[in-house]
């Protein structure tokens, strides 16, 4: 299970970067700025998950760092093999891919690691002796859902801009 976590964690690292490449233009938007804190929140609170089932902290120096130096690098880095496969249409040219089918390719791949996730939490751990694991994998899994929220709020934005230049 552990190793699920860990998966997870690499995967939602690989959104937050995905969503930090979107073009200046994309990412002014409030509603993105927000699901990308969203997925790191939840990417954070899997660390609790980690921690809370035995794994030691990678963060040796909590509470000693005095300089840049100190700080260690974060843990469960997205490696290639743990970006979502992109369609094949977006290979071909990237440069072609609208703003929304960005926006909701990302929303969708949330939600796939959403549903993983709420399996764990609300079946594998809900009566876990470890409570605390329910406890952080449910945050996690809210923060999640609350990404798509902000995604979705995102689409509609796009769609409320479109309809008012039509109307100009």
């Amino acid at each position: 299970m552990k190793e699920q976590i860990v998966t997870m964690r690499k995967q939602l690292d690989a959104l937050a970067v995905l969503m930090e490449n979107l073009t200046s233009e994309e990412r002014i938007s409030r509603w993105v700025r927000k699901a990308h804190e969203s997925i790191l929140i939840g990417r954070a609170w899997l660390g609790k998950v980690l921690k809370e089932m035995g794994e030691e902290s990678p963060y040796k120096k909590d509470g000693r760092r005095k300089r840049v130096e100190d700080i260690e690098p974060a843990s469960d880095k997205a490696g290639i093999t743990d970006y979502p496969v992109l369609p094949d249409e977006w290979a071909i040219d990237i440069g072609n891919v609208s703003y929304v089918e960005k926006i909701d390719f990302l929303r969708e791949k949330i939600g796939e690691i959403a549903k993983d996730l709420k399996g764990m939490v609300f079946v594998d751990w809900f009566d876990a002796p470890l409570h605390y694991l329910f406890f952080f994998g449910e945050h996690s899994y809210s923060h999640l859902t609350e990404a798509r929220f902000w995604l979705g709020y995102e689409l509609q934005r796009i769609k409320e801009l479109n309809e008012k230049e039509i109307e100009e």
